[in-house]
């Protein structure tokens, strides 16, 4: 095995020496050219019409749709929209109100990827927009995205008890490498990280479950996904099941590993698609959960949007229950976001637009939409960080949703974030706040 990898690593440098790549890149070419993917965060995807060979993030599939041909399992994140129509968009709007219930009680965090000064920022946002904390990341979490190179990552794991965010990753020059988990204190930028013995491997997917206190993920190998899950306090792992693929995109389980959610019960969900070989084929709610057995079972609730909107773009689950909130599409104006909300109570979800935007979208570039938006939701608020499309130039702005009452309301932050080439969203969430400063010490550590 040792030799094994020896010879893999030894290959990555001959390959990203073809190109003149540098030896943590591999040369990633074809009759059109080539370019140079960084090991620790990309993959080189063989050219697929209409795209060339390209460089997709390593939690991603080689896809025929979207702008750039990589397609998230777990969420949408660069699917291409139809043209902008002059038609307003289906859901009606009530007027912003100036306030919300949740204003005083409740603060969101946003992890930020600066194009300009590449490294990780973390955000306290008032949820008008106002940004009240700026702090650098750092400890082992920095260094972690030093191997990025400023490039953009998937969405991190929240947990809104302690402040905190969650990933986990491996060595990508060492396929043998064990899992690490990371923590990131939203509040500080302080972090962490545990090396994760007995697993080895590149998780496709994680989330965190809020009322066991685990973080899961999954790990791909050959044609299975394994799973795991941590206990966020005193780091202790624990082997969740193993499930095999199967033969192809048809069935449940063969993107099963790729999670973005939790159930109350501990199910694994991801919000997209069946397949993506051709496209994006069958919308719908994938769920990994222990069977009564024992064993792991995958299950696919196939549902359709509803008339007003695309499908479903970001989930976020309201603690102790199995209702979502999701940011989609609209389908009709300029593509403004709505809200949907949508259960797995009674088994498939049938999502209802229950709140519109007015300029709320995903970044993207000239291709198209290209780069996560994140949600979060808490006691009857939901929450996102989005971008508003303006004349001169583009902001972040976070939407609001009150359960409640129905009301939404869009806030650009101020002061705004520079929003450079490659700025990208890394993790959003919601916490209790109190009064005009956070009481740390009754976080629960």
């Amino acid at each position: 095995m040792k030799m094994l990898l020896v010879t893999l690593a030894t290959l990555w440098s001959v390959l990203g020496q073809e190109c003149g790549c540098t030896s943590d890149e591999v040369c990633c070419k074809d009759e059109s050219g080539y370019e140079c993917c960084i090991v620790q965060s990309t993959m080189c995807v063989p050219a697929s019409y209409p795209y060339t060979s390209r460089c997709c993030p390593k939690w991603t599939v080689g896809c025929t749709g979207g702008s750039v041909g990589c397609c998230d399992p777990a969420q949408t994140w660069q699917r291409l929209l139809e043209p902008y129509t002059a038609a307003t968009a289906g859901h009606p709007r009530a007027a912003a109100p100036a306030s919300l219930p949740a204003d005083g009680a409740m603060r969101a965090y946003a992890l930020v990827v600066a194009g300009f000064t590449p490294g990780l920022t973390s955000y306290e946002i008032a949820l008008n927009g106002t940004v009240t904390r700026k702090t650098p990341v750092s400890g082992p979490v920095a260094a972690w995205y030093r191997g990025f190179y400023g490039e953009s990552t998937r969405l991190f794991a929240w947990d809104a008890a302690r402040y905190q965010f969650y990933f986990a990753d491996s060595n990508g020059t060492d396929p043998g490498a064990p899992v690490v988990f990371y923590t990131l204190d939203a509040v500080s930028g302080g972090s962490t990280a545990t090396v994760l013995k007995g697993t080895s491997g590149y998780p496709v997917g994680f989330a965190y479950h809020p009322e066991t206190n685990e973080f899961f993920f999954s790990v791909a190998r050959g044609a299975a996904f394994e799973y795991y899950a941590v206990e966020v306090v005193s780091r202790l792992l624990r082997t969740v099941g193993g499930l095999e693929r199967g033969p192809g995109e048809a069935g449940a389980a063969f993107y099963a590993g790729y999670m973005t959610e939790t159930t109350a019960a501990g199910g694994m969900v991801r919000v997209g698609f069946l397949g993506y070989a051709l496209g994006f084929n069958g919308s719908g709610v994938g769920v990994a959960a222990v069977a009564a057995g024992g064993a792991l079972q995958a299950t696919w609730h196939a549902a359709a949007a509803p008339p007003e909107a695309y499908w479903l773009w970001t989930a976020a689950r309201e603690t102790g229950t199995d209702d979502f909130f999701s940011l989609a599409p609209s389908a009709a104006g300029t593509h403004s976001f709505a809200v949907l909300n949508w259960t797995l109570a009674a088994g498939a979800p049938q999502p209802r637009v229950v709140g519109s935007f007015t300029n709320a979208h995903p970044p993207g570039t000239a291709l198209g939409p290209l780069g996560y938006v994140a949600s979060d939701v808490l006691s009857g608020t939901f929450a996102s960080i989005v971008l508003q499309k303006n004349e001169l130039s583009d902001s972040w702005a976070v939407a609001v949703y009150d359960a409640a009452t129905g009301a939404v309301r869009e806030s650009a932050l101020s002061p705004p974030i520079a929003l450079a080439k490659g700025d990208a969203v890394s993790g959003f969430g919601l916490a209790a706040h109190e009064g005009t400063s956070l009481k740390t010490v009754n976080r629960r550590l």
